[in-house]
């Protein structure tokens, strides 16, 4: 297997000479433009074909290597593989937010949520399908979830429950 290797290559975006916002490559055949005046813009992620025409087009909040976040109007956060064809609509979960990342290759992302207070757990997906649901977990300090570039997670974790005086 070929390793990949993301090179972001950043152009300015001019219109009548103005600066407009600026364009990067995110992995090959995947480019992002940002465009917009102060705070107000859009980014946009746009997938290639080998011939240069393109293949589909996405308005996004953030892009990563790996994967790309919108926010939709019936689910709270939908996540995009950037190097494979996949798309998730991340369940609404109780408890504070998570942490969610993926494989620079796109085939491994996973989702950590706390379903309660000092708990961990992860929804693993592999190729944008739901793999496995591990824990609940105590949570160690405030550690995430280590994703290497293969797919092997780590998580370091408490054995047993938490006491109130660590």
């Amino acid at each position: 297997m070929m390793r990949q290797r993301t090179v972001k290559c950043r152009g300015l975006l001019l219109q009548d000479g103005l600066p407009l916002g600026e364009a990067y490559w995110i992995a090959p055949y995947v480019g992002v433009s940002e465009e917009g005046i102060s705070k107000h813009g859009t980014t946009t992620v746009t997938w290639f074909t080998e011939e240069g025409k393109i293949k589909r087009k996405t308005k996004v909040n953030s892009s990563q290597p790996g994967f790309v976040t919108a926010i939709s109007r019936r689910h709270r956060n939908v996540v995009q593989g950037v190097n494979e064809v996949w798309r998730i609509a991340l369940p609404a979960r109780s408890g504070p937010s998570g942490y969610i990342t993926s494989t620079p290759d796109s085939r491994v992302f996973v989702h950590e949520f706390h379903p309660k207070q000092g708990q961990i757990a992860l929804d693993i997906y592999v190729h944008g399908k739901l793999a496995n649901t591990v824990g609940p977990f105590w949570q160690y300090l405030a550690e995430s979830v280590h994703l290497s570039d293969d797919g092997s997670a780590a998580l370091i974790v408490w054995f047993g429950e938490v006491s109130s005086s660590v």
